[in-house]
C-alpha cells in the first residue's frame, strides 16, 4: 500500500518532481563528467604510451640494452640539466659500452616558399637532438657534419614538407641560420620525451655543433647508456645509481616513461578535483531545493498523513512513504545524471584525440559514486521532512489544512549563531600553515558548508522586513502589497529559498571580489615600476639563449638597457621554509628597467653585486631570513649553491616573490625559460624609434612579439581575468539549480493558495493581475538571496584580500559592476521561475480553487 501511494503521490505533483530531480541531474552529471572525463584522459595517455613510448619490447634489437640517466621529471620538465662529465664518468662503470649525452630545445625550420604560414609558427616546428647511431638510424642521406648541416626524422619532413638536399631557414636559440638538410632519419628507440612536445618534428645536429648551439659543452638533459652484450643489465643499473647525485634517476625507457605517466596523471587529477567541487556545490545547492520541496509537501499533506495514521498505517510506513518519494528522484536523477555524464566525457574524449574515436569508458568507481551521491544526497535532504511526517498524529485529520508553520522555535535560532562562528573558525584556521594541503581543503570546505547553512538558518530573521523592504519600489497598489505580503508570508520557506541563491552568488562575488583586487594590485605594480619603453616576449615553441638575444638586442641602436627575466623550478631553501618555481635574471642589470620597491639592500642607483638572491618581504618572511643571511638554492639534480640575500622589496609582479642571479642558476645548472626582455632607451630616443632598431633584431629570434608595457601587463595579468570568468561561469550552474528551487517553491505556493487565488479571481482580479503577483513575488524572493549572496561573498571576498600577501593585496576592488550583474541575474531568473507557476494560478477554475479546503 505505501508503495502505490508513493508512486501515485509522484505522479500526481509530476512537475515539482521533475524540477527536484533536474537539481540533483546536474550535480550528479558534474560528478560522473569529472571522472568520465579523467578516465578517458588517462585511456589516451595509456594508448599513446603503448604505442609511441614501448620499452623493452619494441622489437628493435638491442633497445632492451639501453638505459636513460635523467633528473626527475616535474610538471614543468627536468628538474634540471647535468653536467656533462657524468656521461665520460659512467663509462668507465663496468657493463656499460657507450654514453651519449643528449640535450633537447626548440628550433623552427621551413624550407623558403614551400611551407604555408610564417616562419616559427608550429606547424614548422620541431625539438633537437645530437646525432648518433645509437639513438638515430640513417632511413637516407648521410649524417650531418658541421654547423651547417641538420638532419630531420619523418615528423620533420611533413612538418617542413623538407627533403634530403634542401636549404632550410632555421631559426635556433641563438638567431637564425640557413642550414642544408643532409638526411632523414628515423628513431632507434621511440622518444620518451614526446609526451612534453608540441610537435614530433626532430631535427638533428652534429653532437659538437649540437652542443655548442642548445647546451654549451658543460651541460645536457639527458645521458644514454648502451649496455654491453654480455653484461647484465641490472647489475648496470645499480652501479650507475651509485655513481648518480641525488634527485638523478636511471632506468628503461618504460621507466622514464612512468614518470612522465606519473606527472600527467597529476594534472589529471587536479582537473578531476576541480570538476568535482563544483559538483559538489552544485549538489549542495540543490539540497536545498529537494529539503525545501519535501518540507512544503508534508506540511501540505498532513491531513492526508493523519488520515493514513488513523486508519492504521505506522510511523514507519508514513516515514517510509516520503522517503520513497525522494529514493524515486534520487534514482531517476543519478541514471539520468550517470548516463549524460557518460556521454559528455565520451564526446570530450573524441574532441581531445579524434584518431583514437570515441570510446566509453564505464567504471566502477563513476557508476559507484555517482548514483552513491545522487541517491544519498537526496534521501539525507528529505531526512528531516520525513522525520517530521512520521510524528504527525491522527487527530490532525480533524482539523483545517494548514501550510507550514512560520517558524520552529528557538532551537535553531540559538544553533545558527554558533554554527556560523565554527563554519568562520573552520576557514581561519584552514587559511593558516602548519597543515598538509587536504586538511586544509577540508578544513576551509567544511567550514564554509557550515557557515552558510548557518546564515540561510539567520536569514530567516530578517526575511520578512527584507522582503518588504525589497518590494517597496513597486508601488503601493493592491498587486504590489500582495506581492510583498505573499513573500513575507512565511520568513522559514523565504529563506531557504533565498538561501540556496545566496550560496552561488556569494561564491561568484568571492572570487570577483579577490580575482579583481589580485589583478589591479598586480596592474598598478607592473604600470608603475618599470622605466621599459618596450618588452620582446619570445616564441616559447623557441625559446631564445638569453645571452644571445640580450647581446644582439644591446647592439640596436638607441638601446641603454636589455634585461631579461626567465622562469625556472630551482629551489630557494632558508632556515623556516623553501620556494620552488622562481624568476631568473642577471641583477646588476634588474634596477635599470625595474623599480621593485626595494626596502633593504641596494637601490636602484646602488652597484649591485652578481651571484645573490633577492627576497620579497613576504618571502623572506615565510623563510625566516633576512638581508644578508646565507641561503641555498639547488635543482633536483642534487647542485646546490649557497649565496646571499642582497635585497628585500614590495613589489613582485613584475618579476617573482624570489629573484637568483643568472650566475646562479648557470652554477647549479638550472633551466631556464626566458619570459619576456625589456628594452629601455637612450636619452633623446623616442620609442618609435626604439622599437624599429629592435624589432629586425627580434625578428631573427623566431620572430619574437616586441610589445607596449601596457599590452605586457595586459598579457601577465589576462589569465587571472579568463580565470575569474570562467569560475564563475561555472558557478552560475549552482545558481541556476537555485532557480529551479525558486520555482518549485512558487509552483508549491501557488498549491497551498489555490482558495485564496480563487477568492481574488472572484472579486475581480484579472489573469493578468495574478500573474503579476506571482511574478513580482518570484522576483522578491531573488532579490534578496542575490543581495544576501553578495553581501556575504563581498564580505568574505574583502577578508580574504586582507590575508592574501602584501604584493597581491595591495589595491581592493569592490567589483560593483559583479554585484549589479548578479542583481540583474536574479531579476531574470525570477521572472523565469515564475513563468509556470504564474501561467498555472491564472489559469485556475474560479469555483473549484474556490471549493479548495
Amino acid at each position: 500500500m505505501i508503495l502505490r501511494l508513493t508512486l501515485r503521490s509522484t505522479r500526481a505533483h509530476l512537475l515539482r518532481f521533475l524540477l527536484t530531480t533536474f537539481a540533483v541531474f546536474i550535480g550528479v552529471t558534474f560528478i560522473t563528467t569529472a571522472y568520465g572525463l579523467a578516465d578517458q584522459l588517462r585511456g589516451i595517455l595509456d594508448d599513446q604510451t603503448s604505442t609511441a613510448l614501448p620499452g623493452s619490447d619494441t622489437g628493435v634489437p638491442g633497445t632492451d640494452r639501453l638505459l636513460f640517466v635523467s633528473p626527475k621529471l616535474t610538471a614543468f620538465g627536468f628538474s634540471g640539466t647535468l653536467d656533462a662529465s657524468l656521461a665520460d664518468e659512467l663509462k668507465g662503470v663496468d657493463g656499460v659500452a657507450t654514453t651519449v649525452g643528449q640535450t633537447q630545445r626548440g628550433v623552427a625550420f621551413e624550407v623558403p616558399d614551400r611551407t604555408e604560414g610564417t616562419l616559427g609558427q608550429i606547424q614548422s616546428s620541431a625539438t633537437t637532438s645530437a646525432y648518433d647511431p645509437a639513438q638515430w638510424n640513417l632511413v637516407s642521406g648521410t649524417a650531418p657534419k658541421g654547423p651547417d648541416q641538420l638532419a630531420v626524422n619523418e615528423g620533420g619532413t611533413t612538418a617542413a614538407n623538407a627533403q634530403v638536399g634542401d636549404t632550410v631557414v632555421v631559426f635556433l636559440p641563438t638567431g637564425r641560420r640557413q642550414m642544408t638538410v643532409t638526411a632523414i632519419v628515423s628513431p632507434v628507440v621511440p622518444d620518451t620525451n614526446s609526451m612534453f612536445q608540441f610537435t614530433d618534428a626532430v631535427a638533428v645536429f652534429d653532437p659538437v655543433v649540437n652542443a655548442e648551439l642548445f647546451g654549451g659543452d658543460d651541460r645536457v638533459d639527458t645521458i644514454l647508456v648502451a649496455v654491453a652484450p654480455d653484461a647484465d643489465v641490472g647489475a648496470v643499473k645499480a652501479a650507475i645509481e651509485d655513481r648518480l647525485p641525488s634527485g638523478v634517476t636511471v632506468g628503461s625507457a618504460d621507466d622514464l616513461t612512468a614518470q612522465v605517466v606519473g606527472i600527467i596523471n597529476t594534472i589529471v587529477d587536479g582537473i578531476e578535483t576541480g570538476m568535482l567541487v563544483f559538483a559538489g556545490i552544485t549538489l549542495f545547492v540543490g539540497t536545498f531545493l529537494v529539503a525545501n520541496t519535501f518540507s512544503i509537501v508534508v506540511a501540505q499533506r498532513t491531513k492526508e498523513l493523519a488520515v493514513l495514521r488513523a486508519v492504521g498505517a505506522g510511523r514507519r510506513q508514513v516515514f517510509a512513504s516520503v522517503l520513497g518519494e525522494a529514493a524515486v528522484i534520487g534514482v531517476l536523477a543519478s541514471i539520468l545524471g550517470l548516463a549524460t555524464g557518460l556521454a559528455l566525457s565520451t564526446l570530450a574524449g573524441w574532441a581531445i584525440d579524434t584518431e583514437r574515436g570515441a570510446h566509453l569508458v564505464i567504471s566502477t568507481r563513476t557508476v559507484a559514486v555517482g548514483l552513491g551521491i545522487g541517491m544519498g544526497v537526496t534521501l539525507a535532504s528529505a531526512l528531516f521532512p520525513a522525520l517530521r511526517a512520521m510524528r504527525v498524529a491522527p487527530v490532525a485529520a480533524m482539523r483545517q489544512h494548514e501550510a507550514t508553520p512560520a517558524g520552529r522555535g528557538l532551537r535553531g535560532l540559538l544553533i545558527a549563531p554558533i554554527a556560523l562562528v565554527i563554519g568562520i573558525a573552520g576557514i581561519v584556521v584552514g587559511l593558516g600553515d602548519g597543515r598538509s594541503i587536504s586538511s586544509r581543503i577540508g578544513l576551509i570546505g567544511g567550514g564554509a558548508v557550515v557557515m552558510f547553512l548557518a546564515l540561510a538558518g539567520l536569514s530567516r530573521l530578517i526575511a520578512a522586513p527584507a522582503v518588504r523592504l525589497i518590494g517597496a519600489p513597486l508601488g503601493r497598489g493592491p498587486i504590489a502589497t500582495l506581492a510583498r505580503t505573499n513573500a513575507a508570508r512565511n520568513p522559514r520557506r523565504t529563506a531557504t529559498t533565498a538561501g540556496a541563491l545566496m550560496i552561488g552568488l556569494a561564491l561568484i562575488a568571492l572570487v570577483a571580489t579577490v580575482g579583481l583586487s589580485v589583478k589591479q594590485s598586480l596592474e598598478n605594480q607592473l604600470r608603475n615600476n618599470t622605466t621599459a619603453a618596450w618588452f620582446v616576449v619570445p616564441n616559447q615553441l623557441v625559446p631564445p639563449d638569453p645571452t644571445s638575444i640580450t647581446d644582439a638586442l644591446a647592439k640596436a641602436q638607441g638601446v641603454a638597457a636589455v634585461v631579461p627575466t626567465a622562469f625556472s623550478n630551482a629551489t630557494v631553501a632558508g632556515p623556516r621554509g623553501e620556494a620552488s618555481g622562481v624568476a631568473v635574471a642577471g641583477l646588476a642589470e634588474v634596477p635599470k628597467v625595474y623599480d621593485l620597491g626595494i626596502t633593504e639592500g641596494p637601490t636602484r642607483q646602488a652597484n649591485t653585486d652578481d651571484g645573490q638572491v633577492w627576497l620579497s618581504a613576504d618571502a623572506a618572511k615565510r623563510q625566516g631570513v633576512k638581508l644578508g643571511d646565507r641561503i641555498t638554492v639547488s635543482t633536483g639534480t642534487g647542485a646546490t649553491a649557497t649565496t646571499t640575500v642582497g635585497a628585500i622589496y614590495t613589489r613582485t609582479a613584475a618579476l617573482s616573490d624570489v629573484i637568483i642571479d643568472q650566475s646562479i642558476a648557470d652554477q647549479v645548472g638550472a633551466q631556464t625559460f626566458v619570459q619576456a626582455i625589456a628594452v629601455k632607451g637612450t636619452p633623446g630616443t623616442s620609442d618609435t624609434a626604439l622599437k624599429a632598431a629592435i624589432e629586425p633584431v627580434a625578428g631573427e629570434f623566431a620572430n619574437a612579439e616586441v610589445i607596449t608595457p601596457r599590452e605586457f601587463e595586459k598579457s601577465q595579468t589576462g589569465p587571472l581575468d579568463i580565470a575569474v570568468k570562467a569560475v564563475s561561469m561555472l558557478l552560475l550552474v549552482s545558481v541556476l539549480v537555485a532557480g529551479l528551487g525558486v520555482a518549485n517553491t512558487l509552483a508549491l505556493s501557488v498549491y497551498e493558495r489555490t482558495r485564496e487565488i480563487g477568492l481574488l479571481r472572484a472579486v475581480g482580479t484579472t489573469r493578468r493581475q495574478i500573474r503579476k503577483i506571482v511574478r513580482r513575488e518570484a522576483v522578491i524572493t531573488s532579490v534578496f538571496g542575490g543581495l544576501l549572496g553578495v553581501a556575504v561573498g563581498t564580505t568574505l571576498g574583502i577578508a580574504a584580500v586582507k590575508v592574501l600577501p602584501d604584493a597581491l593585496s595591495g589595491t581592493l576592488v569592490i567589483p560593483w559592476s559583479w554585484i549589479i550583474l548578479c542583481i540583474f541575474v536574479t531579476v531574470i531568473m525570477g521572472l523565469f521561475a515564475a513563468l509556470w507557476p504564474a501561467w498555472r494560478a491564472s489559469r485556475m477554475n474560479v469555483l473549484d480553487a474556490i471549493s479548495q479546503e
